[in-house]
């Protein structure tokens, strides 16, 4: 499977940037989830590298080799770029079956292919279940109704599922009629022979025409493989319809219409149709968002497994988060076509890079807190919640902060982009909810910020509530679930978050003690919004 390369890659329209700047590489099998709010530029960056969407400026290499570029006038269609697009929209033929609306695209598939000799291919595979028959009979004894009458529709089936053969080749065994024979060993060793014989005169006829074959029946002259462009034999595309929908789990509904079919079956079914054709690349396209949530649910576990099976790159666009989290190898999160932050999603979570990242991953949210303070021997002595409480933020790891604000201004200095065109749509803070108590509380005029200025991030599952806590407040909501209750916790009438696990209660306006109890309290600069450090709180 081919790695994605994008190198500055842009879409605008007018002076509105869809796409600004975009550089990040998509490894080959890797799982990579574009995430963001609505019109962050995901879909508009998945229908570029699909082909279906030209770049305004810019680089997409599809393994190694450009299928755009914007100074050479490269666009390869998407036709040629060997890739498969799920949408929203399941898309699926309601006047064909199942196998006609998979099969659909392989038959138009005409390339440089080898040929294969199927007839040596088919019976050599007939003969070597024939001499092991074992499974063959089994299944034959397990295909008759309550009433006695021999189901050959399901036998196929289950031969296909068994031995991996084609709808000809399981009807071929089937109509040796071993089921009506008085003595099955007698009819499947006249049919051994027959087929031997047969073999021989397919081999005879091959090595006439100067032919002969390899271990995957593909036709050889000389030492070369026999290649020509050509339309999938219906053996071949057979054979590719039931390898896919063994794969979805929808083998028994190849007759079946899509109205006849469940909406997480129609999904199915629309993910086995883009497998066929074998794309080097699987784009999908919030593809579950039609579905329940039981349902979506169920799908991710599908989709997750999918992934390991296929040895596919998947690129999937999602706004959900838990989707992402959940599925995901890498997480690409985009804001106003920025892109914020590329990493593994536990990365991501336990160390966003901005305030944006670290809002918008995790549910229910981040809890943001204002502080100040000083950065002293290593450590960061700060109050916070009006002076209530002071406290040091001990980091994970060593930080030098005037190194890390120098490192903070360079990166800044070589995000800087000169537009072409002057950007509509401007970069600008993110506007993060510190939330309060709006009956009581009268926020401060805004101040100018300096370095001396923090945010700190708490997780909502960091927060300990037990008798002895260093810090007090009161319940202002609880909402159990059963495996686990959201609080509310009012604190000098600011509100935080809270997750306690297990089947528990709390009595709104009880009085509380809690705790940060984690070395993964986050640390951002309120002036520039960027991560310092991770670390652990101590409550003076």
């Amino acid at each position: 499977m081919p790695s994605i390369k994008l190198i500055n890659l842009t879409k605008r329209w007018g002076n509105f940037y869809g796409v600004d700047n975009l550089n990040m590489t998509i490894e080959d099998n890797s799982f990579v989830t574009l995430l963001g709010p609505s019109g962050c530029g995901k879909t508009t960056t998945l229908r570029m590298i699909a082909g279906l969407e030209t770049p305004t400026e810019g680089k997409i290499l599809i393994n190694d080799v450009p299928v755009f570029d914007s100074e050479k006038g490269i666009n390869v269609p998407a036709s040629k770029r060997k890739v498969g697009f799920l949408f929203q929209n399941y898309a699926l033929w309601p006047n064909m079956t199942v196998y006609q609306n998979i099969s659909f695209g392989l038959k138009n598939v005409k390339e440089e292919l080898p040929l294969y000799s199927f007839d040596a291919k088919n019976t050599v595979r007939k003969i070597e279940i024939l001499k092991k028959p074992k499974d063959l009979l089994l299944i034959i004894s397990e295909s008759y109704d309550k009433h006695g009458k021999f189901q050959k529709d399901r036998a196929e089936l289950k031969v296909i599922d068994k031995f991996l053969v084609s709808m000809f080749t399981a009807r071929d065994l089937l109509n040796l009629k071993i089921q009506d024979a008085e003595v099955p060993a007698d009819v499947i060793e006249a049919a051994i022979v027959a087929l031997e014989a047969e073999l021989v005169e397919i081999n005879a006829k091959l090595e006439k025409r100067g032919l002969t074959y390899n271990e995957q029946f593909q036709l050889v002259k000389g030492e070369e493989v026999v290649v020509k462009k050509r339309r999938l034999t219906k053996e071949e595309i057979d054979l590719r319809v039931r390898e896919v929908s063994r794969i979805v789990k929808i083998g028994i509904f190849m007759d079946r219409y899509p109205n006849e079919l469940s909406g997480g079956q129609q999904q199915r079914v629309a993910i086995a149709r883009t497998l066929a054709p074998e794309p080097e690349v699987l784009f999908m396209d919030e593809p579950l968002s039609n579905l329940d949530a039981k349902l979506r649910l169920e799908m991710r576990s599908e989709l997750q497994r999918l992934h390991l099976t296929s040895n596919s790159t998947f690129v999937y666009v999602t706004h959900d988060q838990l989707e992402a989290m959940t599925l995901a190898t890498k997480i690409a999160l985009l804001e106003n076509g920025i892109l914020q932050q590329y990493e593994k999603p536990l990365t991501i979570y336990e160390q966003p890079r901005n305030l944006f990242v670290a809002d918008f991953v995790g549910n229910p949210s981040i809890n943001f807190i204002e502080a100040e303070g000083k950065f002293k021997a290593g450590k960061f002595e700060i109050s916070f919640w009006n002076g209530k409480y002071n406290a040091v933020f001990t980091p994970a790891e060593k930080v030098d902060y005037k190194k890390k604000l120098e490192k903070m201004e360079e990166e800044k200095e070589l995000e800087k982009i000169t537009y072409s065109v002057e950007k509509s749509n401007t970069d600008k803070l993110f506007d993060y909810e510190i939330h309060v108590d709006e009956e009581e509380v009268d926020l401060e005029e805004e101040k100018e910020l300096t370095d001396n200025d923090f945010v700190l991030g708490i997780r909502p599952e960091f927060i300990n509530i037990h008798e002895e806590g260093s810090m007090e407040g009161e319940i202002y909501s609880s909402m159990p679930t059963g495996m686990e209750t959201t609080i509310k916790v009012l604190v000098n009438n600011f509100i935080i978050t809270g997750v306690v696990f297990g089947n528990i209660d709390f009595e709104i306006g009880k009085k509380v003690r809690f705790d940060f109890e984690t070395d993964r309290i986050v640390l951002f600069n309120r002036r520039n919004q960027r991560l310092i450090a991770t670390g652990s709180l101590e409550i003076k």
